[in-house]
């Protein structure tokens, strides 16, 4: 009886030793720039729009949107990186915020999507409500509804989203 439970015991923890091993690999990726960065909007907007078998976004309105965004992010990523000053040692802004726009896109009506009437908007207030509510600072908050305004202004100008129905 002994023998048994010293098996059991020994079985238990053999398999428990096994389990707590764990395999993983870090992988330091440089950060996507320029072209690269862009090329990666354009994807994840492309699959993105065609998910559920919906029909896709005007390739227009997809590079323009893919303006705003690595616009968004490069300002973003030079002002507000995480330092020491207290309130922003976890600023960290990523593609990964740019992707959860995006992904905010696909629920749109299928004939709202290529409306630039209502797809700016609607894209200006993804980017406030997903990063305007991890900012914690004051300034920082007027700085980025600034920036984004002005984004967008700038937008308007160069009739990147000019807003008419198509």
């Amino acid at each position: 009886m002994y023998v048994k439970i010293l098996s059991i015991e020994n079985k238990i923890q053999n398999f428990s030793f096994y389990f707590s091993q764990r395999h993983f690999t870090i992988i330091n990726l440089p950060t996507a720039t320029g072209s690269s960065l862009r090329q990666i909007l354009t994807n994840v907007i492309d699959v993105n729009m065609l998910a559920y078998g919906k029909t896709p976004i005007n390739q227009d309105i997809s590079l323009k949107i893919v303006d705003v965004l690595t616009d968004t992010l490069q300002r973003i990523q030079r002002v507000l990186p995480a330092n020491p000053i207290p309130g922003r040692e976890h600023y960290l802004f990523s593609l990964r915020h740019m992707i959860i726009a995006i992904q905010s896109l696909r629920h749109v009506d299928v004939q709202l999507r290529n409306q630039t009437i209502f797809l700016a908007p609607f894209l200006k207030h993804e980017l406030y409500r997903i990063i305007n509510d991890q900012i914690v600072r004051e300034i920082d908050q007027y700085w980025f509804k600034d920036i984004l305004n002005e984004i967008f202004r700038n937008v308007k100008k160069k009739q990147i989203f000019c807003f008419s129905k198509n």
